[in-house]
């Protein structure tokens, strides 16, 4: 044992612990550790043993550049050469044709918006066509005095035809009245 500038020191020091600190194996009172921020978790800690957290990283949180992503750029590299489109692209090109615009000349327009139910396609103007409403048009069956599908004097015609009238018949008895040389006339009977 020696002295210096009053303390004792020794290499071999004996003291009594009080409380658990002799005998703890783990903490008393477990400790919860929680991850807050972009990444979040939490697990409890009590000193008996390792702990795990799992942990969840916000959505669009952070950002990454290709090359921290593994296989990324290989990947891309075989989607597209990089130098040609349909041609050469210069190095340094500034793309502006980016905007389709359909033709709308006669016979490139295509069925307009819109729509609903119970409506139809019309002719507009060349090229062009518009929805409309169907009118639920019925027509009553024609009567001699009253037009339907066909007019009251179409209807009154096709009332007076008779109802054999298709039904032709030919004589075949010899006529009574005969022609100069062989030619013979049929009368025909309805």
């Amino acid at each position: 044992m020696k002295i210096l500038n009053n303390v004792i020191v020794d290499k071999n020091v004996s003291s009594e612990l009080v409380g658990n600190s002799s005998t703890s194996t783990k903490l008393k009172t477990p400790r919860t550790i929680t991850l807050s921020g972009d990444v979040s978790g939490s697990t409890t800690f009590d000193g008996s043993g390792n702990v795990s957290m799992t942990t969840t990283i916000t959505d669009d949180s952070h950002n990454h550049i290709i090359s921290n992503i593994d296989g990324l750029q290989t990947a891309l590299d075989s989607k597209v050469d990089d130098s040609q489109v349909l041609t050469n692209v210069p190095i340094n090109a500034i793309f502006t044709d980016t905007v389709y615009t359909h033709p709308t000349t006669s016979g490139n327009k295509h069925i307009p918006s819109g729509g609903a139910s119970g409506q139809f396609l019309k002719w507009s103007a060349s090229g062009t066509a518009i929805w409309a409403a169907d009118n639920n048009t019925t027509y009553a069956v024609a009567t001699t005095s009253t037009n339907g599908l066909l007019s009251s004097i179409d209807k009154t015609k096709i009332d007076s035809i008779a109802s054999n009238s298709n039904n032709s018949l030919i004589s075949t008895t010899q006529p009574t009245t005969q022609s100069i040389g062989d030619i013979w006339f049929v009368e025909v009977l309805r």
